[in-house]
């Protein structure tokens, strides 16, 4: 049997960027990775197969995506030594990473082509090892305009080019 958790506190940070962490008489960047190591240790003692992390990067100020400040701890723990952690943890102690790729804003048919880059050139490229994708956790909300977070003709554009894409660089990937 399949059996997951989604870790939320790595989703949203917890607590507050920009807060001091403490954890175990720890501070700082040293209690996030042992909270982190803990978390995980305490989902495989429970018998759970999967970890589901969500990974939502954000738009700079010239239009690019970035994973800055992402996640738990992200102000002071990058997203890819929290990945680079995820893959220690995962062949110690054999769960499964699941990662979803979220939206930062709404994608249209003219701002597609970025996220498409994005998630393969600084996602799949780089974390081959992630072999269970989940694309647009939520693609049919709508924004406080009314706005879709992804409008239907741009997210079937966005899972045909990702699915072809990644599959042709790794076939043993799963997308949902």
């Amino acid at each position: 049997m399949y059996s997951g958790v989604r870790l939320s506190q790595l989703a949203v940070g917890e607590p507050l960027l920009n807060v001091n962490w403490e954890y175990k008489e720890l501070k700082g960047k040293a209690a996030v990775e042992k909270r982190f190591e803990d978390v995980i240790y305490n989902a495989s003692y429970l018998g759970f197969t999967y970890i589901v992390d969500t990974v939502r990067p954000q738009i700079d100020e010239n239009g690019k995506l970035t994973l800055n400040n992402n996640g738990v701890g992200g102000d002071i723990w990058t997203f890819n030594d929290r990945m680079i952690k995820y893959r220690d943890m995962c062949a110690s102690t054999g769960i499964k990473l699941l990662l979803e790729f979220d939206f930062p804003t709404s994608i249209t048919l003219a701002n597609v082509d970025l996220y498409k880059k994005f998630f393969l050139g600084e996602l799949v490229a780089k974390y081959e090892w992630v072999k269970f994708w989940q694309i647009g956790v939520t693609p049919e909300n709508k924004d406080s305009s009314g706005a879709d977070n992804c409008a239907p003709d741009a997210y079937v554009d966005l899972m045909k080019y990702i699915y072809t894409k990644t599959k042709a660089l790794n076939n043993t990937i799963i997308i949902a």
